[in-house]
């Protein structure tokens, strides 16, 4: 939702640039092609799309939500409405991940000028909120839909691409049988945004980004192809790491503070549990815990993850539920779902996802049991706290000055 100066300002904002995109046309090459990103995962793929000088000065990239920030908490602040206002194209995720600018966005949707990409995924490889559990029907769905483009790189999206964003995807996916069984938090929550969880959908984004490029400016499909191929064999190679490290791990179940990991649990053939829905603004009561807390124990489940951009204070209140049915659970690890850091290798989108695989692995390895007596929880208290201080920092650094 806006808040009111949002509405203000986007109600008084000047007319986008002579430069703005009219989909069926290149822009003026004599203009830069100013591109918004609204989240950080995109920005990285853009850097890698526009990976040479020449395209460099083709295009300008802006970014709207900060690195090490809750996408889904994140409002924008005036000089973000400008951006948005101001810019020629937009890619942001979709599916409500960016909770508070969606209206605006899906606005310049409407007027052609934005792409949500969870609307270029194929639409069998979508998934709706609710708690997943195993998702043996999804672990090939990558293999369906690579894309043969050094074939065809362009010829297949110049005459159409403008028409087909949206008609696939205007049932919202409400038929999707697969999904049914969702537990706790339900298909009420709509579409899961997490897609990035699965690098071959990612994949299939970032090819979506390079078309949109090459309909922005004439003469630079031969680059955008070529820094696209480079990127796609990287994001192959992603794949293949995060399949082989998946494939070592004997109990394969995730759990987190919100339901961010099932793209990641249908691909890699993991169960995810979460306390929150999709969105980390979703609520959590006794009952979520209670069942959580049951389900870790009856699975003799050891450890729990920790995410970079959401509060620890609820992965805490299960570590104490089940300490006190005498069941110890420690923290495996953070992982990065949401976000990007300052720090590398977490700084990219590859590296984040090589991370988190390294840290799930090693937090699901087999350890040394504990006794209760033994108890670790002086040291979660204290890391937990850390995480805590960490996360209030983040959220609000900047509001004041």
């Amino acid at each position: 939702m806006f808040t009111l100066i949002s509405l203000l300002v986007f109600a008084s904002s000047s007319t986008p640039n002579e430069t703005q995109v009219n989909t069926n046309e290149f822009v003026d090459q004599t203009e830069t092609v100013n591109i918004v990103a609204s989240h950080p995962f995109i920005a990285d793929a853009l850097d890698n799309l526009l990976n040479s000088s020449n395209l460099q000065m083709q295009f300008k990239v802006d970014t709207i939500i900060p690195i090490g920030v809750d996408p889904h908490d994140y409002e924008p602040v005036p000089s973000d409405i400008e951006l948005i206002n101001n810019s020629d194209y937009i890619f942001w995720i979709g599916a409500n991940l960016e909770e508070g600018m969606t209206s605006l966005l899906s606005f310049w949707e409407e007027q052609g000028k934005s792409l949500p990409l969870v609307e270029t995924l194929p639409e069998d490889s979508v998934l709706m909120g609710g708690h997943h559990d195993h998702h043996d029907d999804h672990d090939d769905h990558d293999d369906d839909h690579d894309h043969d483009h050094d074939d065809d790189h362009d010829d297949d999206h110049d005459d159409d691409h403008d028409d087909d964003h949206d008609d696939d995807h205007d049932d919202d996916h409400d038929d999707h049988d697969d999904h049914d069984d969702h537990d706790d938090h339900g298909d009420e929550e709509g579409i899961d945004p997490h897609f990035w969880m699965d690098p071959s959908l990612w994949k299939v984004a970032v090819e979506a980004m390079k078309n949109e490029l090459n309909e922005l400016v004439d003469n630079v499909s031969t680059e955008l192809n070529q820094n696209y191929d480079a990127y796609a064999s990287k994001l192959d190679s992603l794949d293949q790491y995060i399949m082989n490290q998946s494939s070592t791990i004997d109990t394969k179940f995730l759990v987190t503070q919100h339901d961010a990991l099932a793209y990641f649990a249908a691909k890699y053939n993991f169960t995810t549990k979460a306390l929150q829905g999709i969105s980390t603004n979703s609520d959590t009561g006794i009952e979520e815990l209670n069942n959580l807390t049951d389900f870790v124990i009856e699975n003799k489940i050891d450890a729990v993850f920790v995410e970079s951009t959401v509060t620890p204070a609820n992965i805490q209140s299960l570590i104490d539920a089940a300490a006190a049915k005498n069941h110890t659970v420690t923290i495996g690890g953070i992982i990065y779902i949401g976000n990007l850091v300052s720090q590398a290798p977490m700084n990219t989108y590859i590296g984040m996802m090589e991370y988190n695989i390294d840290t799930i692995t090693e937090g699901l390895a087999d350890v040394p049991s504990v006794s209760s007596s033994q108890s670790s929880l002086p040291f979660s208290y204290s890391y937990i706290i850390g995480l805590f201080l960490t996360f209030i920092y983040t959220k609000t650094k900047g509001k004041f000055e």
